[in-house]
């Protein structure tokens, strides 16, 4: 592929399995989810081909990622639009805490990457670089909604699913340092333009 300049892959901070957080660059992974294990094998594949093989791949591993549009197999749309229609919504005890991305600046972080010089063989973490409690997100959605939709929220109807990681979130200083990048639109923001959409 003589022509080809940039190659980014989009791997997952689920990589990192349950490691300490804050999850850096640095760590050596441990997936404990089939997903988490096959976007590391990827990794790790695109990694070789750059090394031996000068192949211009870039790994950007983004944390949670959300906005509009999202697939409502998510928790965050599935969650909204169950609230919005009225419906209950059964989730766990909402204990554990994740690193939430807002969509427009993971594209931001993905043309950086593009662009970028010196990445050829590098993973990236792309993260708020902020845990937040999921009982937390699923109460500041219900706040943004209004009413007392608050009451629909079934908190531990769903038990913890098997090797899920309980604190997650990722160090973000790499992506600052070799893209330029940052992320810009914080969490408060996020979950109301993402709100307003499915509304």
């Amino acid at each position: 592929l003589p022509n080809l300049t940039k190659f980014v892959f989009l791997g997952s901070c689920e990589e990192y399995g349950n490691l300490q957080v804050p999850f850096h660059e640095s760590h050596r992974e441990l997936p404990v989810t089939a997903y988490g294990a096959t976007k590391l094998s990827v990794t790790q594949l695109l990694q070789t081909l750059a090394k031996a093989h000068h192949f211009p791949a870039v790994i950007l591993r983004p944390s949670i990622v959300y906005g509009p549009r999202q697939n409502d197999d998510m928790f965050l749309p599935a969650l909204i639009k169950a609230l919005i229609s009225g419906e209950k919504f059964g989730m766990s005890k909402g204990e554990q805490t994740r690193d939430f991305l807002y969509i427009d600046d993971l594209l931001a972080a993905i043309l950086m990457a593009c662009t970028a010089p010196n990445v050829n063989g590098k993973v990236i973490n792309i993260s708020s670089a902020f845990p937040t409690r999921i009982d937390a997100i699923a109460k500041k959605v219900a706040s943004l909604i209004g009413g007392d939709v608050e009451k629909l929220i079934n908190f531990g109807a769903k038990g913890y699913r098997p090797g899920e990681s309980m604190k997650y979130y990722a160090n973000n200083s790499r992506a600052h340092e070799l893209l330029g990048w940052k992320p810009n639109i914080v969490l408060d923001e996020g979950l109301q333009r993402t709100v307003d959409f499915f509304q």
